[in-house]
């Protein structure tokens, strides 16, 4: 059996996607252990960057 795709069929499954995609952000702005959590990585991978460049900036310099 060979599976046809529509249109409609596409519009469906590309609604499905946007209203997964909304409540997953709804989520993260409305549940707060998500929302710290989120913030919590976003500090630590700032940390991380920092110091990805401030090693390789002195690793250039002492070079």
């Amino acid at each position: 059996m060979a599976m046809t795709l529509s249109y409609s069929h596409f519009c469906c499954n590309s609604f499905i996607f946007m209203e997964s995609v909304m409540n997953f952000f709804d989520m993260i702005i409305n549940d707060p252990v998500v929302l710290y959590s989120f913030a919590g990585l976003v500090i630590v991978l700032g940390i991380c960057a920092f110091y990805i460049y401030y090693f390789l900036k002195n690793i250039h310099e002492n070079n």
